[in-house]
């Protein structure tokens, strides 16, 4: 009986443990999460079928809010283009530079904003990728362009051949994001490449002023500015760092921010699993 009862106690923690997994994955990226198995003892299958019913309301909600925002940016363009042509004839022509400023501040929102619906999900299927020539052509792109973004090393071994499941272009729109951000607030961005404990790393950092700690988590919230960074004058609107981390988290990887303490600036960094 003893044997029996740890047996069964087992398969029952196991089915726990595995729920609490599919629960925390749910929180961080609902709408890359799977139904959870509606198996085992009856009082597990209740809880797994509540699970599922409330995974399946609450990616409703998120589809029918990515459609609205989708809908609403799509339909507001042509009423901004109509309104950019006929602006083209207001004088005098300080007022109509001024409105003209104002239009493009208006369709820079709309444009971001339906990008950042559009990083909550994508159809692009993942792929076995080198991360160091992938980092490498990046870094060479922004050369050709005359940007400061050099390859550094992380001081730590890194294998010849670094590979990870990723899908590139979701990969490339966070990395560029993040180095966007490192060549206008800290004038360049040096990129690393590490492993760390089983993971890879991507580390991006600049040379700026860098954030306050109690800021580093808030900055990723959508639409949040740093008044002493980020502001019209310089282009932001708030949503590059969401919109990084919604890239990272399609490619199963993690952001995060630290300031750092060698001669200032901010460093993030972007942790993948050693081997999804």
């Amino acid at each position: 009986m003893l044997v029996l009862t740890s047996m069964l106690l087992l398969r029952v923690t196991k089915t726990i443990r595995q729920l609490s997994g599919a629960a925390e994955s749910f929180g961080r990226h609902p709408e890359l999460s799977e139904p959870f198995p509606e198996k085992g003892v009856k009082e597990l299958r209740v809880v797994a079928q509540s699970f599922n019913h409330m995974r399946e309301r609450i990616c409703g909600n998120l589809a029918e809010r990515d459609r609205m925002i989708a809908a609403m940016a799509h339909d507001l363009r042509t009423p901004l283009t109509k309104l950019q042509l006929r602006l083209d004839r207001v004088e005098p022509e300080t007022l109509r530079r001024k409105l003209q400023e104002t239009v493009s501040d208006i369709r820079a929102i709309i444009s971001q904003g339906l990008e950042l619906a559009r990083s909550l999900n994508t159809e692009e299927a993942m792929i076995r990728l080198d991360m160091k020539a992938f980092l490498q052509s990046m870094v060479d792109d922004y050369t050709d362009v005359g940007r400061n973004v050099i390859m550094v090393d992380s001081g730590q071994a890194v294998a010849d051949s670094v590979i990870i499941d990723a899908r590139p272009l979701c990969l490339k729109r966070c990395l560029e994001n993040l180095i966007s951000n490192a060549c206008k607030y800290g004038d360049g961005a040096e990129i690393a490449l590490s492993d760390e404990h089983g993971h890879i790393v991507v580390s991006v950092s600049d040379n700026g002023p860098g954030i306050p700690e109690e800021m580093l988590e808030r900055v990723f919230e959508p639409y949040f500015r740093l008044e002493s960074s980020r502001n019209r004058s310089s282009g932001g609107i708030g949503l590059g760092l969401a919109i990084a981390r919604n890239m990272a988290l399609l490619n199963n990887g993690e952001i995060e921010l630290r300031n750092r303490p060698e001669g200032g600036g901010l460093m993030a960094r972007i942790i993948f699993p050693r081997q999804s």
